[in-house]
């Protein structure tokens, strides 16, 4: 009676192994199954699939005797997952970077979020936070439900932030006098000032601005690129009242 094994199901890529049972055989003729396929005549001969899918393998052997006899058998060759995944790329640095896989019938996951150190993160939905600006190549490595394995990789951008940074020419100012405000930020492309009094506001680069109350005020300037990166810089004013003059105390002598 022939009769024959394999290690079959295997993963697209993989070799199946083939193992004769058969009594007393001293021939053999293997067909693989589909177009290319046959002409195995060794024992237990090995075969690397080209596609995926179920296939039916055929034996034919001859015992010494002289007579031929065949058995066939199906067996299954999976495909590799369909790696897909997305991301909330672009970022601002000191942000966190949102990963989602879309993979169909994922089951287990490996990402390499790009650069040292960012190796290892086996959640189906992981989160990043970038130490530097930049662009990055993503690599997700997923194994599906029947142990098949494949990777996929994608670019992601981490931009950077400007610096913002303004210098006034006193911290103490009279009441009534204009402050212009040096602006000494880099790597902006937009302003916002606020003068901390709950009325002014600005969006040019160096305003001047006139405080119309005495008391301490946090004027506060958001610098922004442009790609909407922002960052934060913030000074204390004390506006202070006129100065009077007193005039010095003559005394008369009689």
């Amino acid at each position: 009676a022939v009769s024959f094994s394999s290690d079959s199901p295997v993963c697209l890529g993989q070799t199946m192994y083939f193992t004769d049972t058969t009594p007393g055989a001293v021939a053999w003729h293997w067909d693989f199954g589909g177009a290319g396929t046959q002409g195995g005549t060794v024992q237990n001969p090995t075969f690397r699939y080209a596609a995926a899918g179920t296939m039916t393998v055929t034996l034919t052997v001859i015992d010494t005797n002289g007579c031929s006899a065949s058995t066939s058998a199906p067996v299954t060759v999976y495909g590799p997952p369909a790696v897909s995944f997305s991301s909330d790329s672009p970022v601002c640095l000191g942000q966190t970077m949102h990963f989602t896989d879309t993979t169909p019938g994922a089951a287990a996951w490996h990402w390499d979020f790009g650069g040292a150190g960012t190796q290892g993160g086996t959640a189906q939905n992981p989160t990043f936070r970038y130490a530097a600006a930049g662009t990055m190549t993503v690599t997700l490595a997923v194994t599906n439900t029947h142990g098949c394995s494949a990777f996929a990789a994608a670019p992601v951008t981490v931009h950077g932030l400007p610096t913002a940074a303004f210098t006034v020419p006193n911290a103490e100012v009279m009441l009534g006098t204009p402050i212009t405000f040096t602006n000494t930020s880099t790597g902006a492309a937009a302003y916002f000032w606020d003068f901390g009094d709950g009325v002014g506001t600005s969006t040019v680069m160096h305003p001047t601005y006139t405080y119309s109350n005495t008391g301490s005020f946090t004027t506060t300037l958001t610098a922004q690129t442009i790609h909407g990166c922002t960052d934060i810089y913030s000074q204390m004013l004390r506006i202070v009242s006129s100065m009077r003059v007193y005039l010095p105390l003559v005394m008369k002598t009689p």
